[in-house]
């Protein structure tokens, strides 16, 4: 399948990113205000080496520019062949702060302006607010088996709630440097006493948790609300770091990325 890619940069106010709505301007010809110019030269050659790595692969590159900005651009459209193309493209350009929107999947790949949810069925939700949180909640609770969403900022943080049967748990993770590899992973725990393990799911799909950390719907919504007004993890709750076990067998994948597919549940 042929794909077509956008590159823009998010602009620092509150105008809602969600890429519907920019698109639109874009298409109308006019400047959407949730955008600013960037520099061309500030992702030329990473872009130019991308293009050589898949020679013959791409369709076309266009450079919408902006004629008040001195070798500044609105935005770069990429057409092309490449499988998983908007991936390539988000390593290419994401330590230069731009956005890559696949707009043939209709998917955020990132970065988010404000934070973007990752919900099953490879659904997303961008900038969500703290009136949302309840519906999204609700549904995730209604899914069959043991269901995750994960919710992540612009950084790369991400706030992760498991839920199974009415009950959750959940992940911060912590993103330094905007390195995806250079993460940590923490599980949420109640300040009680008590090392009981408990399961959240079945014996064949489920985490292991230890009994304070399996939580209620009104504890998640508690801690996402603290999530989306800053990455520090809140001293309401005990912390346990999981980072190193999440590779071991019998683990449930994590979803690294913003706009990566919501893995199955082992």
């Amino acid at each position: 399948m042929i794909h077509t890619c956008y590159l823009w940069k998010w602009a620092d106010n509150d105008q809602p990113g969600r890429p519907a709505e920019v698109l639109a301007a874009l298409a109308g010809r006019r400047t959407a205000p949730a955008l600013e110019p960037f520099r061309i030269r500030h992702v030329h050659a990473r872009l130019v080496r991308l293009l050589e790595a898949h020679r013959g692969a791409w369709r076309e590159v266009q450079i919408e520019r902006a004629p008040a900005v001195d070798g500044g651009a609105w935005w770069i459209r990429l057409t092309g062949v490449v499988p998983r193309l908007a991936h390539h493209l988000l390593g290419a350009v994401g330590p230069t702060g731009l956005t890559v929107y696949d707009a043939t999947a209709d998917r955020l790949v990132g970065l988010p302006k404000q934070n973007v949810v990752e919900m099953p069925g490879r659904r997303q939700f961008l900038d969500v607010e703290v009136g949302d949180l309840p519906g999204l909640l609700h549904e995730l609770a209604g899914q069959p088996g043991l269901a995750a969403l994960a919710c992540y900022d612009r950084d790369g943080n991400m706030f992760q709630v498991w839920a199974h049967d009415r009950q959750f748990a959940v992940e911060w993770q912590v993103v330094a440097d905007h390195d995806p590899q250079r993460h940590r992973i923490w599980i949420a725990g109640r300040r009680a006493p008590g090392r009981r393990r408990c399961r959240l799911g079945t014996v064949a799909q489920g985490l292991d948790l230890f009994a304070p950390e399996r939580l209620t719907v009104a504890e998640v919504y508690r801690l996402w609300r603290s999530f989306l007004a800053s990455p520090c993890r809140p001293p309401s709750h005990r912390w346990r770091d999981v980072t190193a076990q999440l590779n071991q067998p019998g683990q449930p994948p994590r979803v690294g990325v913003p706009g990566a597919q919501m893995a199955g549940v082992n």
